[in-house]
């Protein structure tokens, strides 16, 4: 999980790849937080469905309630559902020490073999969604597809930018006593200035 670097010309996609601590922090860093806290909505199909063991019928509906899942919370909204990323990932039967940054639970540390990593990636694996095979549609193949083939290329370029950074700069908070994760919502968060110090590094 090393390479060794001597300029920043040398900081590449195949060279990255082989970092794999530097995924697991990228990994870890978006299950504690989620670009979406919300959950994305997806409808009910006409004939009703299973979703995380529950019934949930199709068509219209005037109710709405919140069944609780192995996942986390299921929000059901008239007929359309959703599953919070936020809740789902620090959901405690989901993973072991939640609330903590822990990137080697996603380097098969023994510790964490209870954990369902199938949590991170419910928008594309949830029951009654592009998982049933019998039921694809285009629109979910193309979801999958998306989801595939996007997160691949981002995960890339976020292991270039993060191993770039740490080879030209140190780096510390500019206010440390400063909670910038105590944070408000409305289906995206709305984040406070995150300011940081940067002090080129040296390379001989």
């Amino acid at each position: 999980d090393k390479i060794k670097v001597y300029k920043e010309g040398e900081i590449t996609f195949e060279s990255c790849n082989k970092l794999k601590y530097c995924l697991a922090v990228l990994t870890e860093t978006l299950r504690i937080y989620p670009p979406i806290p919300a959950g994305l909505p997806r409808i009910v199909d006409a004939q009703g469905d299973m979703i995380a063991g529950n019934w949930v019928p199709g068509g219209a509906s005037t109710e709405s309630s919140c069944l609780q899942s192995h996942t986390a919370p299921l929000t059901l909204l008239i007929d359309i559902v959703s599953i919070s990323h936020l809740a789902a990932s620090h959901f405690p039967a989901n993973f072991t020490d939640a609330e903590q940054f822990i990137p080697e639970r996603h380097l098969d540390d023994p510790r964490f073999a209870n954990d369902s990593k199938t949590a991170m990636q419910r928008l594309v694996s949830a029951p009654g969604t592009v998982s049933d095979a019998s039921r694809f549609s285009t629109c979910r193949l193309y979801s999958l597809f998306a989801h595939v083939y996007f997160s691949s290329l981002a995960y890339v370029e976020m292991r270039l930018i993060l191993a770039r950074m740490i080879f030209n700069f140190d780096m510390e908070l500019d206010k440390p006593e400063q909670d910038w994760m105590d944070q408000q919502d409305y289906f995206i968060w709305i984040k406070p200035k995150l300011m940081i110090k940067l002090k080129p590094r040296v390379h001989l």
